[in-house]
């Protein structure tokens, strides 16, 4: 049974110390019981990812009828 704690990559492995391409994987926290640990580590996790702001703010959906930079790109070609 993995330890407290245990952290393992989108790929379902635990991630190297160095995956032999000089940079280290980040692994997603797991969550094995002990919901406050874990939420501890997955706030770290999202916050070294800079995605927290959407935590606390929310996304803002695009208003009905309006294209958004992506759409009216592909829209113009």
């Amino acid at each position: 049974m993995p330890q407290r704690g245990s952290c393992i990559a989108s790929n379902g492995r635990r991630p190297e110390a160095n995956s032999g391409q000089g940079f280290v994987v980040p692994a997603i926290p797991r969550f094995e019981g002990h919901y406050d640990h874990w939420a501890k580590l997955m706030e770290n996790f999202i916050r070294s990812n800079e995605y927290w702001d959407l935590i606390e703010t929310g996304v803002t959906r695009p208003t009905e009828g309006v294209l958004t930079a992506a759409k009216q790109k592909t829209h113009n070609e």
